[in-house]
């Protein structure tokens, strides 16, 4: 690393005839970590924004994760924000967790910033314990959905006791929350609250749980009480829809979804083109009608839009209805 900041200098001194006026930290990477799970980066830029995010870039190289570039784009500033035209995309996993990195130094010099920042590669568990300092116990998990998910129990068990945080949507990002802490969640982990489980009178299946991109499948339901069921599902990246709204079910009687008289299927789709997916559908048992007309009807339609990432109040609403679950993957096509 210092051969090539030796170079820039000297093509500075070829090119300008002059030193251009760079840190002495900065040139020599001073700060370096002290932790085997510490990461630091170096960015300069334009300006302060500019230069965090070159550091983040650095971060994410050493993490060896992978940047999608755009070689004709450049990053620049308006009105005081920066452009969404950037040199080097950072991958939207990574973006989310490197929110949680803190600047070690920033400097500026002339019209140049120098900043040095800190990222701690950490499981979810333990940046939550290490970020949330001192952890009140409680007698039992608040939510009975959450607890029976890996990340609630990888947190528990990092704790030692059941801990009363739960879901939060901010500035587009999926947080932890407990108390005035926000732990960002990566997509890679958000996976983590995804489980089948069985904690209502429904029986659920579907007639294909492993599915391929254009595979149609539908649900079968049964219930051993009289009541009704809304069917909703949760997209890979939180975005909550209704599938089925309060539906009359018998005891004993079986319902397929889509109905058979309707001959027709639900087909297995991607977020995005060519990369694997998966759902959560969630039956809610309830002995009358439920409104959830706070969230979109799935139709034949991919539901979109910031405004239906709604996964946190749906888990909300699993602590006073019974309710059932199943996770179902889709493969892309080949």
């Amino acid at each position: 690393m210092k051969a090539g900041l030796v170079f820039l200098i000297l093509f500075g001194v070829t090119l300008f005839g002059e030193i251009p006026k760079i840190p002495k930290w900065f040139i020599e990477r001073t700060y370096q970590p002290s932790k085997s799970y510490e990461i630091i980066g170096y960015g300069m830029g334009d300006s302060l924004k500019e230069a965090m995010l070159r550091s983040k870039e650095d971060i994410a190289g050493q993490l060896m994760t992978e940047i999608s570039s755009s070689k004709k784009s450049r990053l620049y500033e308006k009105d005081g924000e920066l452009s969404s035209s950037m040199d080097i995309k950072i991958d939207a996993q990574i973006h989310t967790v490197l929110s949680d990195t803190r600047p070690l130094r920033m400097e500026t010099v002339g019209d140049q910033y120098f900043v040095a920042m800190l990222y701690e590669n950490l499981k979810l568990s333990q940046r939550f314990i290490k970020k949330a300092g001192k952890i009140e116990c409680i007698g039992h998990a608040p939510n009975p959905y959450l607890a029976l998910t890996p990340m609630y129990k990888e947190i528990k068990k990092e704790a030692g006791c059941d801990i009363d945080f739960s879901l939060v949507r901010k500035d587009k990002v999926w947080y932890i929350a407990y108390k005035s802490t926000l732990v960002p969640i990566a997509p890679v982990d958000y996976e983590d609250l995804f489980i089948s489980s069985k904690q209502s009178p429904i029986m659920l299946s579907a007639s294909n749980w492993m599915l391929k991109e254009g595979d149609e499948f539908y649900f079968s339901l049964s219930s051993s009480e009289n009541g009704y069921v809304t069917l909703l599902i949760v997209y890979a990246n939180g975005i909550t829809a209704i599938v089925e709204p309060s539906m009359k079910i018998e005891k004993g009687k079986q319902v397929r979804i889509p109905p058979e008289e309707s001959e027709t299927y639900f087909e297995a789709g991607l977020l995005n083109k060519g990369q694997p997916t998966h759902d959560l559908y969630i039956a809610i048992f309830s002995q009358k009608p439920i409104d959830v007309s706070r969230f979109e009807m799935s139709a034949d339609k991919v539901v979109k839009g910031e405004s239906n990432f709604k996964a946190d109040e749906l888990i909300r609403m699993l602590s006073r209805y019974p309710f059932t679950t199943l996770f179902i993957r889709t493969k892309p096509k080949g």
